[in-house]
């Protein structure tokens, strides 16, 4: 046990924990530069040659602490990398700047006035969340006020089976996709009579 103890000692010694942290570096910026266009051989080639320089210049009692912090290093970087990746495959994606409104982001309508929506679908996605914000018209700001009146929202009917949905400003509406590659569907404005309202999409995000 004593010998075992002294071996690990003699490896993780400080040299072990510089050696460490400039591995992190090395193969942190290798990492990186993969997430850039045609970087994958600049990236393979940075991480081999530093750690083979690395090994080479390094005293010979020191080899075992360099090559436990390359292995260590590595390991923790792939860890990371893997982690990110994970991340980013079951993560949430925002799709608000695709949703149109009769071909724009937003658009003016009054009362009982209709807009087409329609939201892109890229494959492999399960659930949409959206909400919309129905607020008084720019141009008539200091006229009227109609956006906290209660009577004020919108029912949104979709071109999937089932009735009109009824929504106030920012109230969130999931819709199950079932394959679909786009959202279409309408919005109708409800509002006090002669009130010009602004529709926009205020979020729209994607799910697994």
């Amino acid at each position: 046990m004593d010998v075992v103890r002294d071996r690990i000692a003699a490896l993780v010694s400080k040299e072990f924990f510089w050696a460490l942290l400039f591995f992190l570096c090395v193969f942190g910026l290798g990492a990186w530069l993969f997430t850039l266009d045609n970087a994958e051989v600049v990236a393979a080639v940075v991480g081999v040659v530093v750690s083979a320089l690395a090994l080479i210049v390094s005293p010979t009692e020191m080899r075992g602490s360099i090559l436990a912090a390359l292995a260590s290093a590595l390991v923790l970087v792939l860890v990371a990398v893997l982690a990110v990746l994970a991340y980013g495959r079951f993560a949430p994606k925002d799709v608000t700047a695709d949703a149109r409104l009769d071909g724009a982001a937003a658009t003016t309508l009054r009362s009982g006035e209709t807009a087409r929506v329609r939201v892109p679908v890229p494959e492999g996605w399960g659930e949409l969340s959206i909400a919309f914000e129905v607020g008084d018209d720019p141009r008539f700001e200091g006229i009227q006020d109609c956006a906290d009146d209660p009577e004020t929202g919108i029912a949104l009917e979709l071109t999937a089976p089932g009735p009109a949905v009824d929504l106030e400003s920012g109230d969130e509406h999931v819709v199950e996709l079932r394959g679909a590659e786009a959202v279409d569907g309408t919005v109708t404005v409800r509002a006090r009579e002669g009130c010009s309202m602004r529709l926009a999409v205020l979020h729209a995000e994607l799910h697994r």
